[in-house]
C-alpha cells in the first residue's frame, strides 16, 4: 500500500469548470453524468505529465468518442491550466 502525499485535490465540480475554462466550447461540461461517477467517491489518477491526447480534438469536434478524465487532466496540464502532477478528484453531492 501507497500513501500520497503530494496529490493535488479537485471537487468534480472545479474540474468541470476547468474543463469549461480550458475549453471554451465545452463550458457545459458535466464529468459525473459523462464519466458515471459514484457519489462520495475519490478518483485517482496519477502521473500527469500533459500528453495531449489526439483525441481531444475530435472531442472538441463533437464526434462520438469517449475521453477520459485522464486525457482531459493531461491536456489541461499541455495548455498551463494546471501541473503536473498526481489527482485526486473528489465527488460528492
Amino acid at each position: 500500500m501507497e500513501q500520497l502525499t503530494n496529490a493535488w485535490v479537485l471537487s468534480y465540480s472545479e474540474f468541470d469548470t476547468l474543463v469549461g475554462q480550458t475549453w471554451p466550447e465545452k463550458s457545459g461540461f458535466e464529468s459525473i453524468p459523462e464519466f458515471e461517477w459514484s457519489n462520495d467517491t475519490d478518483y485517482l489518477m496519477r502521473n500527469m505529465v500533459g500528453r495531449i491526447d489526439e483525441q481531444i480534438e475530435e472531442w472538441l469536434d463533437e464526434k462520438p468518442i469517449f475521453l477520459s478524465p485522464h486525457a482531459l487532466l493531461e491536456g489541461m496540464i499541455d495548455k498551463g491550466v494546471l501541473p503536473a502532477g498526481d489527482y485526486i478528484i473528489t465527488v460528492s453531492w
